[in-house]
């Protein structure tokens, strides 16, 4: 079941992982909640929540989709993804991304912009 997915080259257990994603996706996802219930070391917990955020960030970016519409609210932010590297004192580049959630259907998009101006952004 693991070959051809990113299960592949975890080196734990198929069921662990599961678990694990069962909490994650039901937002039960404190380290301390996980550290109990899985037996994982911290910096396990870390790298797969890490990981998995980094897969969800992927998907949207690939695959946006409209939002809103008339009677919904959104919000919009404009932050900046850089790769993780502990204790390293180093400022890493990053990607700028144009993003949003509708409040109402929980729906987002993230569109990666170069120009932090309203020129791309409003489409001129």
């Amino acid at each position: 079941m693991k070959i051809g997915s990113f299960f592949e080259s975890a080196h734990i257990l198929l069921t662990e992982l599961v678990e694990f994603l069962y909490f994650w996706a039901n937002n039960l996802q404190t380290t301390a909640f996980l550290l109990k219930n899985l037996g994982w070391g911290e910096h396990t917990i870390t790298d797969w929540k890490n990981f998995l955020r980094e897969l969800c960030v992927e998907e949207f970016l690939v695959n946006p989709q409209p939002i809103g519409g008339s009677g919904h609210n959104g919000e919009i932010d404009e932050p900046k993804f850089r790769h993780r590297k502990c204790s390293s004192g180093r400022m890493l580049s990053g990607q700028w991304v144009f993003g949003g959630i509708d409040r109402e259907t929980k729906d987002i998009f993230m569109i990666p912009v170069q120009d932090r101006s309203a020129a791309p952004l409003v489409g001129e």
